[in-house]
């Protein structure tokens, strides 16, 4: 992604944990816990939520 946009790969992974962080501070994290298909107790990593989307959008 950071080649595509012509920006750097940390920016990436920043955009990624700002994401993840703005998800998991919603005071209802049902559709992020659809999402991830269970009940999570701790925000996912970056790699951990690229996973859980992919597996998401392949259904």
């Amino acid at each position: 992604m950071a080649r595509k946009f012509h920006i750097s790969p940390s920016s990436v992974e920043r955009d990624l944990r700002t994401l993840i962080r703005s998800c998991w501070e919603e005071p209802d994290r049902s559709f992020l816990e659809h999402v991830a298909g269970r009940a999570l107790s701790k925000p996912p990593t970056n790699s951990e939520f690229i996973d859980m989307l992919a597996a998401f959008l392949r259904k």
